[in-house]
């Protein structure tokens, strides 16, 4: 017997015809969890950048807060050595 022919043989064995491949339910399912799957990960996406946009102005906010802190108290300080 030709070796390379036995590789290409199909199975002896029978398989039932409802144990082949996939059927319409398991890849319903699978759909279904794989649209869950990336709406759960565009609604993680879109929080981030809202979180981001809300870390940019929280932190021009502090920059201004810092500056406003330093010119107020370099006036205060100039103001009570002219005294």
């Amino acid at each position: 017997m030709d070796p390379v022919k036995s590789l290409f043989r199909p199975p002896t064995t029978r398989v039932p015809p409802r144990q082949l491949g996939f059927g319409l339910i398991e890849a319903m399912i699978a759909s279904v969890i794989l649209m869950v799957g990336l709406a759960a990960l565009a609604g993680l996406f879109a929080q981030s950048l809202t979180f981001l946009q809300y870390t940019r102005e929280d932190l021009i906010a502090k920059q201004k807060a810092a500056r406003r802190w330093r010119q107020s108290t370099a006036r205060v300080t100039t103001e009570r050595s002219a005294l």
